[in-house]
């Protein structure tokens, strides 16, 4: 139990608030680098760059806020009651675990179409030598879109799970036993 969270704690910790800051910064960064990109310039593959820049960085943002808020939440569930952990995520509370599938899927989605439009540049027309450095970055494009495609299939075919567990909390080294909602047939599940 050493592990746990103090109640006197009046702060997340500052790895937290660190990866908040940098993300933050990052974002603010690539914002400006965009707009600074977008407006001096007239060729159209440095425009389309300015713009994923500037759209990228304020995605970054508005992720290290939103990671921000979700943070101090679970942080304040944990210092209000560091003996029981399961009271830490709804999920583990209601003993109602759902598939994480769809909305990583999305991010996948959301990742995989960024870095692909900040690869256009090279797909419209890069030169010199340093072709052969750059064409690294469309070719790992590819694959994220092949990756993404691929998840999303499998999720559409499989569908949404969710775990609904018989007791809660679940316990280290116990026995878990529950049922799986699919919507589709998993085939035969092996009882462990």
């Amino acid at each position: 139990m050493a592990d746990l969270l103090p109640v006197s704690d009046p702060a997340p910790p500052s790895g937290d608030r660190l990866a908040w800051f940098v993300l933050g910064a990052m974002g603010l960064l690539f914002a400006s680098l965009g707009v600074r990109i977008l407006f001096g310039t007239d060729a159209l593959a440095d425009r389309i760059a300015g713009s994923v820049f500037t759209v990228a960085g304020l995605g970054m943002l508005g992720f290290s806020g939103w990671l921000r808020r979700t943070g101090l939440e679970r942080y304040e569930l944990r210092r209000r009651d560091p003996a029981r952990p399961w009271h830490w995520r709804q999920a583990w509370l209601s003993g109602r675990i759902e598939s994480d599938a769809r909305r990583d899927n999305v991010t996948l989605w959301v990742f995989t179409v960024l870095w692909n439009l900040m690869s256009l540049p090279v797909w419209l027309g890069m030169a010199g030598a340093a072709i052969f450095f750059a064409w690294i970055f469309p070719a790992v494009g590819l694959v994220l879109a092949f990756v993404v495609v691929r998840a999303s299939l499998r999720a559409r075919h499989y569908g949404a799970s969710t775990l609904i567990m018989q007791s809660v909390p679940g316990v280290l080294g116990g026995r878990l036993q529950g049922e799986v909602h699919a919507t589709s047939a998993l085939g035969e599940v092996e009882t462990l």
